[in-house]
């Protein structure tokens, strides 16, 4: 295995190494935390494998590079929609803790919801036109892992 690191050392890169690296001993650690838990005390639990999956698929989600296009297509309504969504949620809250009617607060987050779905649905719609199938996953955020 050293062998193997030192050659893709010195001919791809040390950082590529290091992360290497880094990954084998995250493996190795939740491999020693499956065989304690599952094997040593005989205690079947998938809820805590299923979050480490998540947790991978995450790391996995984020890590894409960005589909340019996607993002240029409905960026900023998807933006704009995630916005609107805070600010019905806070005023609802807001309306509430001042112990307005409570039909008010229906109507002000029911019309807060429809207008955050007008534009989520227009900004999904538009995103959605660019072919996965040809740029492939439509992104993430780029972080190099």
């Amino acid at each position: 295995m050293a062998l193997v690191l030192l050659l893709v050392g010195f001919n791809q890169s040390w950082a590529l190494v290091l992360g290497i690296v880094n990954l084998c001993l995250i493996s190795a650690i939740m491999a020693l935390g499956v065989n304690i838990q599952w094997g040593y005390a005989g205690l079947f639990n998938v809820g805590i494998m299923g979050f480490a999956a998540l947790g991978g698929v995450s790391v996995v989600l984020v890590s894409q590079q960005p589909v340019v296009e996607a993002v240029e297509a409905g960026g900023l309504k998807i933006l704009l929609a995630l916005t609107l969504g805070v600010i019905t949620v806070a005023t609802g809250v807001f309306l509430h803790k001042r112990r307005f009617n409570k039909w008010l607060i229906i109507l002000v987050v029911l019309i807060g919801y429809l207008v955050t779905r007008y534009y989520f649905s227009d900004a999904t719609k538009v995103i959605e036109k660019v072919n996965p199938a040809l740029e492939g996953y439509l992104g993430g955020l780029g972080i190099h892992v």
